[in-house]
């Protein structure tokens, strides 16, 4: 009985060992599987972290251009500003001076028309008052 009781301990230890090396080995398995995927998922997003931070880069170069442009732009524009000020004043002088000279026109028209109005009547009364200078001659020559 001993002897069965010895054979019965080592099939119990060797069934046990056995367990615990298929135990071990699944152990083993899902540590090398985490860790693969782990790898992964580590690779990924260090590949997203890397591409970002090179968008992050070329966005902030295309940010500093833009701003660049900007100022630039706002200086074109202040110097245009000034220009046209520049301009303005002599602009409004002319355009002042251009309606004055079209109100002295139109006086000068004015006068112009009452100056022939007043030449026809003139003309008129001059050829009115020859002829009744020549009637008055004739009237006096007939008494």
């Amino acid at each position: 009985m001993k002897l069965l009781r010895e054979t019965m301990e080592l099939k119990r230890k060797e069934a046990i060992e056995k367990i615990e090396k298929k135990k071990n080995q699944a152990i083993q398995k899902l540590v090398d599987d985490h860790e693969r995927k782990y790898k992964e998922i580590k690779e990924y997003y260090s590949e997203i972290t890397g591409i970002n931070m090179d968008l992050i880069q070329s966005l902030k170069i295309e940010l500093n251009e833009v701003r660049g442009q900007d100022i630039r732009t706002q200086k074109e524009k202040m110097r245009q500003h000034e220009r046209n000020q520049e301009v303005e004043g002599p602009l409004k002088e002319a355009s002042d001076e251009v309606e004055r000279l079209k109100k002295v026109e139109e006086k000068h028209l004015l006068i112009k028309s009452e100056l022939e109005e007043k030449q026809k009547q003139i003309m008129k009364l001059t050829e009115d008052f020859k002829r009744e200078e020549w009637e008055y001659e004739v009237k006096l020559q007939q008494f």
